[in-house]
């Protein structure tokens, strides 16, 4: 090594000390600790102590010091002292916040007192309009993200996406979820929530390390109690449809949502966990109970029954245009809730119908029966169609002019392409039938301002609806709001800020519904069935059930999916009960409607992996075997009862969960 480059190599060594701003610290301590006591301890005829209280502006010159004659290189040397001193510390001072901030920026710098604050592990595009949804609602906390991906890049992704009041209270963490040393630097057992979002680099292995990293968390969120209503929320975003399947058919073991304690031999749960998906929230926001809501409490997104269905031959009919990850949500929520009062069992008249359009609809089609063998079997009052041509065809655009002149057809047209100016553009280019039919145009009265005659469209509540499928941005929304020409039953839906909507988080019906079907199943055993519920019962019991609800060993994920799937229908069913008042003293509408929440149950039932049993076979539950996957009218007594209590039950628990949601049952 040359003389040069010892040099240098030194220098750096030395640089990288003195940027150290404690070194400086220390230096300042000690010096002051010598001056201190150089001050009260005077050694006489001292050059040293003469030169420090020289320095220190006291006048130690007298027949005695050794300073006489030499004020002038001393004063040099002090001047010298002061800002060599001074300015070096100040350079490492400056040096030290310069890298303060440099280890902010890159995610390196921890926080260890943080506390009362939500965590993000992981980061991809669904994050931002998730974070803005969780900073708005609490416009105190602040939000922790420890993600792999470059630390840069993502704040200015979040700068870009959010306002500055939500941008500066995010923190990020450089760090990997799998290593332990990086979870624990998170404070889990002071935060007040966890979202869980599948880095971009791990797309395909959503599933497998989302539940890893759960376990992770529930080890360091600390000791918490589901009767002190402590347990962390942890909500696990797994994006990919074919990976969120996986939570249908296999359920979360108790471990990797709880950890042993202080003291304690046995794991206790200490987290509540919500699995989510974007394109499972979307359909639930278009067509379910959950769906989103305006401010004035109407729905934003007409049902797919968006016509009185009872008692007449009219069924709906949903068209899927483009069968990608959205297109098969919709097709699984419109599965599970597509089931009317006025499907005829024996003659099949007034199925509902799903068709999916898609030049690539023969390998979906083998795609989907592969991963639902029993849809056929099972789901009687659903038909599936898959018509293999592009929209543009002549042929299906001949099929949806006929489809929009069938007064039977509730007709709903989604359109699910991945490119949304692509997909914009078939919305505004269907055929005209699809707007409006000439017969429905009226003749207004002339104009004496204008040269002929006007025609206006008039009002038709049948007229097909079409949805589009625009993931940029919600605003897009204004171009068709109010409108008053053919596009007028046009809505976009599917924007990213409302792929997370805290709505369908809440649980209270869920709830009602899980508690109500295991304290009263001795009762409907004992009595076939228990006709009346006491509101004051509800208020009483709602505590337990939830605490039976948030406990894994006593609800099960599957369970509590299948619950909020029934909790889903319950918009269609609350609609035809509320059009119906007397449905209690209409035997005929009461059996219809319990014949269809059946068929709703069986369809659910169908979509988790259950299947009918064969032969001589019995009820196991491990192998999703169901002796109940039987037409209604093949139920033992005891079973139809319970369908009926269904119907009878939803009108109390839909005004019960009205009143705890505006005044806490606790209170």
């Amino acid at each position: 090594m040359s003389i040069k480059e010892l040099f240098v190599d030194q220098w750096t060594w030395f640089h990288r000390k003195l940027t150290n701003i404690w070194i400086y610290f220390v230096m300042l301590v000690l010096f002051t600790s010598v001056v201190i006591a150089v001050v009260f301890w005077k050694a006489p005829n001292n050059l040293f102590t003469d030169f420090v209280c020289y320095y220190l502006g006291i006048n130690p010159i007298t027949n005695d010091s050794q300073l006489k004659g030499h004020e002038f290189p001393i004063i040099m040397i002090a001047i010298f002292g002061f800002f060599t001193f001074n300015g070096l510390l100040i350079a490492a001072f400056s040096s030290g916040v310069e890298r303060y901030v440099e280890r902010i920026r890159e995610g390196r710098k921890r926080f260890f007192f943080l506390s009362n604050h939500y965590i993000m592990i992981g980061y991809n595009h669904y994050s931002p309009t998730i974070i803005e949804q969780i900073l708005t609602n609490d416009p105190k906390a602040k939000l922790v993200i420890l993600t792999s991906e470059d630390v840069k890049k993502v704040r200015k992704n979040l700068q870009a996406s959010l306002s500055s009041n939500i941008e500066k209270r995010i923190i990020i963490y450089a760090g990997d979820g799998n290593a332990n040393k990086h979870i624990s630097a998170l404070n889990l057992h002071k935060a007040i929530g966890v979202y869980i979002m599948v880095e971009e680099i791990e797309w395909k292995n959503q599933y497998t390390q989302g539940v890893m990293l759960l376990k992770s968390v529930a080890q360091y969120a600390g000791p918490r109690s589901i009767t002190k209503g402590s347990l962390l929320p942890v909500n696990l975003f797994i994006n990919e449809p074919s990976s969120y399947d996986l939570v249908q058919k296999l359920s979360i073991p108790p471990k990797y949502v709880s950890s042993k304690q202080t003291g304690e031999s046995v794991r206790i749960q200490n987290i509540d966990l919500h699995v989510s998906n974007y394109y499972e929230n979307w359909a639930r926001l278009l067509w379910s109970y959950m769906g989103k809501k305006k401010e004035n409490g109407d729905y934003v997104y007409d049902a797919l029954d968006f016509e009185p269905i009872e008692g007449t031959d009219k069924y709906v009919h949903l068209v899927i245009v483009g069968y990608n990850n959205m297109g098969h949500a919709l097709l699984m929520e419109a599965l599970r809730i597509c089931h009317y009062p006025n499907y005829d069992e024996e003659t099949g008249r007034n199925r509902s119908v799903i068709t999916i359009i898609d030049s690539q609809s023969d390998k979906y089609e083998e795609q989907l029966y592969a991963q639902y063998p029993l849809l056929k079997e099972q789901i009687k009052d659903v038909r599936i169609d898959f018509m293999a041509l592009p929209l543009e065809d002549r042929n299906v655009r001949k099929q949806l002019k006929e489809w929009s002149y069938d007064k039977n057809q509730m007709l709903t047209i989604a359109i699910c392409v991945s490119d949304p100016d692509k997909a914009l553009t078939m919305a505004l280019t269907l055929p005209e039938e699809l707007y409006f039919h000439y017969e429905e145009l009226e003749l207004i009265s002339k104009d004496s301002a204008s040269p002929g005659d006007k025609q206006i469209i008039k009002e038709n509540p049948t007229r097909t609806r079409i949805l589009v499928c625009q993931k940029a941005k919600e605003a897009l929304t204004d171009l068709f709001e109010g409108r008053k020409d053919s596009y007028k039953q046009i809505r976009l839906f599917g924007f990213y800020i409302n792929g997370f909507d805290t709505e369908l988080l809440k649980d209270e019906l869920a709830i009602c519904i899980n508690g109500i079907y295991s304290d009263y199943q001795k009762s409907l055993n004992k009595t076939n069935g228990v006709k009346d519920i006491d509101t004051t019962v509800l208020y009483s019991k709602y505590q337990d059930w939830k605490e039976n609800w948030l406990d894994r060993t006593k609800t099960s994920e599957m369970d509590k999916l299948a619950t909020r799937y029934q909790v889903d229908y319950y918009r269609t069913l609350l609609g035809i009960i509320q059009r119906n008042d007397t449905y209690k003293t209409n035997p005929l509408l009461l059996n219809q409607l319990a014949h269809a929440e059946h068929r709703r149950w069986i369809a659910e039932r169908t979509l988790a992996g259950w299947r009918q049993i064969k032969d001589e076979e019995k009820r196991v539950d491990e192998l999703k075997i169901h002796k109940c996957i039987i037409s209604h009218t093949q139920l033992p007594e005891i079973e139809l009862t319970k369908d009926t209590n269904v119907v009878e039950f939803a009108p109390v628990l839909h005004e019960f969960v009205g009143k705890i949601t505006n005044k806490s049952v606790h209170d």
